[in-house]
């Protein structure tokens, strides 16, 4: 069996219930759980919250969800792979099985379930052997990074500053809305001592929606994809 977990906890201190924020009309949440579901990958779509709003909401749109998450896992510090674990955990106590698991954001309606098919098939490319990753790629050269100090701006490493920007190699940084596992491995591993894979997207697609602005900039890029 395959599993999909979709994170959706309560308590967003930013933007209030930000998971369910519409656009488009449609919640966040429930574009995620459309998303997995068109791919056709999996046998069972699990919404990961503390809410007994989010769980109607998804019942509302045909998504059940089998349990809540556990509280301990519910605050704004824990890892999101450490709530998906302990869900994992409770599935295995109640029977079941899976050989894939895949974490797809609650925040992610500029993803496709195209996206999901994709980095399946890079995760069977290498055996499951290595999780999957969604990331995409800074514009700048973190080589070149510089922080404000008492007003003035200062190079992080100094030895930098003369150095062509082409002599630095592409960074890339975690976009947090695809993971893709096996979760044995999953659950005997130390997660941050996973070796990843990429699966590599469109900047304008990895969107991290902090504020307001972030999620007006999401709805109209929604409506040009």
């Amino acid at each position: 069996m395959r599993l999909l977990i979709v994170p959706a906890r309560s308590g967003s201190k930013r933007i209030k219930d930000k998971n369910i924020k519409k656009i488009d009309n449609t919640p966040m949440l429930i574009h995620s759980l459309k998303i997995a579901k068109k791919s056709k990958l999996f046998d069972k779509i699990h919404v990961s919250t503390d809410s007994d709003k989010y769980i109607k909401l998804a019942m509302n749109h045909g998504f059940k969800t089998d349990f809540k998450r556990n509280k301990k896992f519910c605050d704004d510090k824990t890892p999101v792979l450490d709530a998906v674990k302990s869900d994992l955990k409770k599935f295995l106590m109640l029977g079941y099985k899976f050989k894939e698991i895949c974490v797809l954001s609650s925040t992610s309606p500029l993803m496709s379930y195209k996206d999901l098919i994709n980095a399946r098939k890079i995760f069977i490319k290498f055996k499951k052997k290595f999780p999957i990753i969604s990331v995409s790629k800074y514009k700048a050269k973190i080589e070149r990074a510089m922080k404000i100090k008492n007003g003035k701006l200062n190079f992080i490493k100094k030895q930098n500053i003369k150095k062509r920007t082409q002599s630095f190699s592409d960074s890339y940084f975690a976009t947090g809305n695809i993971f893709y596992y096996d979760p044995e491995k999953l659950m005997k591993s130390k997660i941050y001592n996973i070796k990843y894979i990429p699966y590599i997207i469109e900047s304008f697609r990895a969107v991290d929606i902090d504020d307001n602005i972030d999620l007006n900039l999401t709805k109209q890029l929604h409506k040009l994809i």
